[in-house]
């Protein structure tokens, strides 16, 4: 059975403002989906809440009819920011460690990462402590990191920021050869046109809504959908229209 996730009216406050007001959308096994919405969306705030960093205030969550709390998040990966790693911790420790908590077979180890070594080299970093590493540098080790585990769920966090070409295209590379493996895979950025091209489903946020969640069609412009349902202009007119009128 593929894997699902499935995320109904889910709301979520901190101090009495809801970063998340209802939100029903769906991620499922071998499609790629862009994950969009302007900062303070909701994005960031969804995706911790499947990753049990904290809890919801309402609705539910489950992947594959099972509640979050009896999953077994060994074959989850997210792909994140460099600012997520442990700075003072060695590459080769932060991956080992990785590797365990993931609960891969440990005699096996040594043979999967030779071979994505020749996939990803860094071996010359192999010894460095991670803050010594350039943000691009960082972006590899994660990649690396996710090529070792082969996970069947990832949520790439802005995958291809502060990369060279090369490596781009590397990263995308294995965005795609994820999903021919039936994984459940979801992209967040802001870098549309950089991820445009292997979409195939589309969820925008916006004020802690879901303002847009439908299939890529051939020829669709992911940039003016983002445009049409990330921002709601009207609501940002009358907040400063309200402000002018009533703060001195």
């Amino acid at each position: 059975m593929k894997k699902i996730i499935k995320v109904d009216d889910v709301k979520k406050q901190f101090n009495g403002w809801y970063a998340l007001r209802g939100v029903t959308t769906n991620f499922e096994a071998g499609k790629v989906y862009g994950f969009l919405g302007n900062n303070g969306a909701g994005k960031t705030t969804l995706t911790k809440l499947i990753f049990q960093n904290f809890d919801y205030d309402g609705g539910n969550v489950t992947l594959n009819d099972k509640e979050l709390k009896d999953v077994d998040y060994s074959e989850w990966f997210y792909f994140s920011e460099s600012a997520d790693l442990p700075v003072d911790t060695q590459v080769k420790e932060y991956i080992g460690r990785c590797y365990d908590y993931a609960q891969r077979p440990g005699k096996e180890y040594k043979t999967k990462v030779d071979k994505v070594m020749k996939i990803i080299n860094i071996k010359k970093w192999w010894n460095k402590k991670i803050k010594s590493l350039s943000a691009g540098q960082k972006k590899m080790v994660v990649l690396f990191l996710c090529l070792l585990l082969r996970p069947k769920i990832v949520f790439f966090d802005e995958p291809t920021a502060n990369v060279d070409i090369n490596n781009k295209e590397l990263i995308l590379k294995t965005i795609k050869t994820l999903k021919s493996e039936d994984t459940i895979v979801v992209v967040i950025t802001h870098l549309i046109e950089e991820v445009e091209d292997i979409l195939d489903h589309i969820v925008i946020m916006s004020d802690g809504l879901i303002k847009y969640d439908e299939p890529l069609e051939s020829g669709q412009s992911v940039t003016e959908l983002f445009e049409k349902y990330a921002v709601d202009n009207s609501t940002q007119s009358e907040r400063i229209k309200e402000y002018i009128e009533h703060v001195k």
